[in-house]
């Protein structure tokens, strides 16, 4: 049996609950430990008698976290980090955000390339297809079915050519 108050046994669930920010605490032990959702509830609320069986299962399911103000801290450090980049002193998250700014501009700028090539390419599809069917009524000199044969067969031959580029 462990000798930890109820009270003190809270506490330590309340603050590993806010170091793992558990967002909904009872479905997410109901979930991991397998204990039922009501007792669950009614321990978080101090109704229920914590259990050792329970508490056992909660700390090796949700271990004690570091300080979370020392990894603060040294996020922070790291942060304000200047960087030796010759007379200019930029800070590693200044750094960071140019680079997160100038991705963001080269997307841009790839998705609007892209966007003008399958413009182009439609463009280029359309022109071809009109080629196709001004050949084929000429070649025809009239005759509907000589057309569409004309016609099938140069759309066949204009779509085996773009396949063999694939």
């Amino acid at each position: 049996m462990l000798h930890i108050s109820q009270e003190d046994r809270l506490k330590i669930i309340q603050k590993r609950i806010d170091q793992y920010n558990i967002r909904f605490p009872v479905a997410t032990l109901n979930r991991e430990i397998g204990e039922d959702m009501g007792n669950i509830s009614k321990m978080l609320k101090g109704k229920k008698t914590i259990t050792d069986n329970f508490f056992t299962s909660f700390t090796e399911k949700f271990p004690e976290k570091k300080n979370t103000s020392e990894e603060k801290n040294i996020e922070q450090e790291a942060a304000n980090y200047i960087l030796p980049a010759g007379n200019v002193k930029i800070t590693l998250s200044d750094y960071i955000e140019l680079l997160q700014t100038t991705n963001e501009r080269l997307f841009a700028i790839i998705n609007s390339t892209l966007g003008r090539i399958y413009d182009d390419s439609h463009t280029a599809l359309a022109y071809q297809k009109a080629w196709v069917k001004y050949e084929a009524e000429r070649s025809a000199g009239g005759d509907k079915d000589k057309e569409d044969e004309i016609r099938y067969k140069m759309s066949k031959l204009v779509d085996d050519e773009l396949q063999g580029d694939e």
